[in-house]
């Protein structure tokens, strides 16, 4: 397995496009890449612009370069990835199977024991977060998967979708928004299942588990697998990744 992530070298920008108290992308990004290291797995790293390191992908849209988004969505939500199809076509030449991460998720445990029958896995929002009044604002938009993480395996009807979600996301605006309209299941109940979309085995894993990003409704566990430290719990990345990053994930034990 293959593990991609991007960034630049300013610091988090919450779904408004407001700075975001908390690590930069450099900071979380290198502990990002230590854990890949020590966990056997190779990393490429898209620099977007002053991050510092891994290889430089170039982005000219004057509006991210200035603020960090591309584009406003709705007065909750500016869209900062649609780089990412293009970040994952370009990685996902380089092996078969492919974990994409966004800049501030980061890789906590080995995910050699996941199904061999997929195309594409992502991660399902847990219940409580459809409850939320920003869920209801947004709903079109982040749906029930949430972007952050998602695998791919190298096909033909893989390079085929990367190419339909990009031309999406371009025509809405939003990755994310993409995905959700291209493989979202009807419900959150398909976690666990592998279900056909438009000749694509897609993979719904519990973001519990697969995209942990849900500090203030629950603690992680020793099962949890990937820390998303998004917009609004960035200071946990220090609780659980002091210092340098040398220390291990709660739970491992």
């Amino acid at each position: 397995m293959h593990i991609v992530t991007c960034g630049d070298g300013r610091g988090g920008t919450n779904s408004l496009g407001r700075a975001d108290d908390g690590p930069t992308f450099k900071e979380m990004i290198a502990v990002s890449a230590r854990q890949a290291q020590r966990l056997g797995y190779r990393m490429s790293i898209f620099d977007l612009g002053g991050l510092g390191m891994g290889e430089a992908f170039s982005i000219e849209d004057p509006t991210f370069l200035a603020q960090g988004y591309y584009r406003e969505i709705s007065p909750l939500y500016k869209s900062k990835a649609l780089h990412k199809p293009l970040v994952v076509k370009k990685a996902l030449s380089r092996d078969d199977l492919l974990l994409y991460l966004d800049g501030d998720a980061i890789l906590a445990r080995p995910l050699d024991d996941l199904a061999a029958d997929f195309d594409l896995a992502v991660t399902l929002r847990l219940p409580y977060e459809l409850t939320t009044n920003y869920w209801r604002a947004t709903r079109s938009i982040t749906n029930t998967i949430n972007a952050g993480v998602i695998l791919f395996r190298a096909s033909p009807t893989v390079y085929d979708f990367i190419d339909r979600w990009n031309a999406l996301s371009q025509r809405l605006g939003s990755d994310q928004w993409a995905l959700n309209e291209l493989v979202a299941p009807p419900g959150l109940d398909a976690v666990g299942s592998i279900q056909v979309r438009d000749g694509l085995r897609v993979l719904y894993l519990s973001s519990r588990q697969y995209n942990f990003y849900h500090f203030r409704a629950e603690p992680p566990s020793a099962e949890t697998r990937i820390f998303h430290f998004k917009s609004g719990v960035r200071s946990e990345f220090w609780r659980l990744f002091p210092d340098d990053g040398r220390a291990a994930p709660p739970g491992r034990g």
